[in-house]
């Protein structure tokens, strides 16, 4: 009988709650950041494409542009252009129509002069020919052989 008795004791002791043993997470609410260390360009999900207006003349230099990250609203003047290689070439441009106009004024005047040299030869061909009208002469002697 004490062997039955020890054995169901160290039953009834075997069977009873033991305190867990396993690794217990207490959790509670904290501000939560990840951190991640990184390289390279961010790129906005949504952006707006700002382009260079095309031009003839060639390339446009920026002379003054807006800071970057700054709140802009519609309307704000975010870039001027360099506006040097535009006059430069407006002067240029002219220079080559005065050139362009007073070639055209020389070219003007020389058909004038030769218009008026072709008008004085149509008169003085007029003149001749009434002069040949009117005295014509028809002696058989003035005229070459062949012409008889």
């Amino acid at each position: 009988m004490k062997i039955l008795i020890l054995v169901s004791i160290f039953l009834l002791t075997s069977c009873q709650n033991e305190p867990d043993s396993s690794l217990v997470y207490r959790v509670t609410k904290e501000s939560f950041s990840v951190d991640i260390p990184a390289k390279g360009h961010l790129f906005a999900a949504q952006a707006t494409i700002i382009s260079v207006p095309q031009t003839d003349s060639g390339v446009n230099n920026i002379s003054w542009l807006a800071p970057e990250f700054s709140a802009v609203a519609k309307g704000d003047v975010i870039a001027r252009f360099d506006d040097e290689a535009i006059r430069t070439k407006s002067r240029s441009e002219r220079h080559l129509l005065a050139m362009t106009q007073q070639d055209f004024i020389e070219k003007k005047g020389a058909l004038s002069q030769e218009l008026n040299n072709i008008n004085n030869d149509i008169s003085i061909v007029g003149q001749e020919k009434i002069f040949a009208e009117r005295y014509s002469i028809d002696d058989e002697r003035i005229f070459s052989k062949l012409d008889i």
